[in-house]
């Protein structure tokens, strides 16, 4: 039978031949023995069956409005390691492992150079890739091609980062944030009187000021206040100058210190002065006690 690839992929699109535009199914043969000569090109070592790798491949070109371009721009050597990955091929797995995971700890050094971490990251990233985490599927079935590998896996390995470094910091005795708390006392016995009296509706107000932010201002918090990341870091991580992320940081900061005194003007009955005492306090309080409430357990802060 003539052009076995073309017919095979036509068949996981559900035979719908129009989905080809006009393109023949020599060009589509064409295409798809490239695209496999360049996974096999860039990994010598791996053994895939071409067959495999173009269902792979139409699986994930399936449903896109424009599959001319879709096939066109695939990354083909990154897609034959993924799906080598999918199958479960040693020689893949190596491969993953000598080239994408070996430099996590250069990508996640900004959160955290220590090689235990870097090492940790990756070994959730392995899990989660290459094995799949709590029952679903191996992660690495969701490249799609569309671009480098690398990059994506990029995207990847920050987030698990920071995911990482929050969980070990949800770790930690909850009296850290009480100790944090009491090592920002003021000499002012106004200031600590308020502190003593007020704080369960201070922190109240302050957790339905954040639950009130749009979830990119949450975000941005917990990466600066939680995960510790300098704006410079945020700046990075978003494409973005350090002086637009420093202005967005102190948008968002007025926004949580507004939202905090409109609450607590609601909830208690205080005197003009002891208002304006508060306001300070909030104001002075404002990093301590995001880092307080933001490092709870999710119970805690939803």
């Amino acid at each position: 039978m003539p052009n076995p690839l073309s017919r095979l992929f036509l068949t996981r699109l559900e035979s719908r031949p129009e989905l080809l535009g006009d393109r023949s199914l020599e060009s589509i043969e064409t295409l798809l023995r490239e695209l496999d000569g360049a996974g096999r090109g860039a990994w010598p070592t791996v053994h895939l069956d071409v067959e495999t790798f173009v269902v792979h491949l139409s699986d994930r070109v399936r449903g896109q409005s424009d599959l001319n371009e879709a096939i066109a721009t695939m990354q083909g050597s990154d897609l034959f390691l993924a799906c080598a990955c999918v199958a479960r091929i040693p020689a893949a797995l190596i491969e993953f492992e000598r080239v994408h995971l070996s430099r996590v700890g250069s990508l996640v050094a900004r959160i955290d150079p220590s090689p235990a971490f870097a090492e940790e990251v990756a070994q959730t990233m392995r899990e989660a890739l290459l094995v799949g985490a709590r029952g679903n599927a191996a992660e690495i079935c969701k490249y799609s091609g569309r671009g480098p590998l690398s990059s994506w896996l990029r995207v990847i390995a920050v987030r698990t980062a920071l995911r990482v470094r929050r969980e070990r910091l949800r770790a930690l005795p909850m009296k850290e944030g009480e100790k944090e708390f009491e090592l920002a006392r003021t000499v002012d016995p106004e200031m600590d009187y308020l502190k003593i009296r007020y704080r369960a509706a201070y922190e109240d107000a302050l957790k339905e000021s954040l639950r009130s932010l749009p979830d990119r201002d949450a975000l941005l918090l917990k990466l600066h206040y939680l995960d510790g990341l300098s704006i410079d870091s945020i700046g990075t991580l978003y494409g973005i100058h350090r002086s637009t992320v420093a202005r967005w940081r102190a948008r968002v900061r007025r926004s949580v210190l507004d939202g905090t005194r409109e609450q607590l003007q609601r909830r208690l009955s205080l005197t003009e002065s002891e208002f304006d005492s508060i306001v300070k306090l909030v104001r002075s309080q404002l990093a301590v006690s995001l880092r307080s409430v933001l490092v709870r357990p999710p119970s805690e802060t939803a």
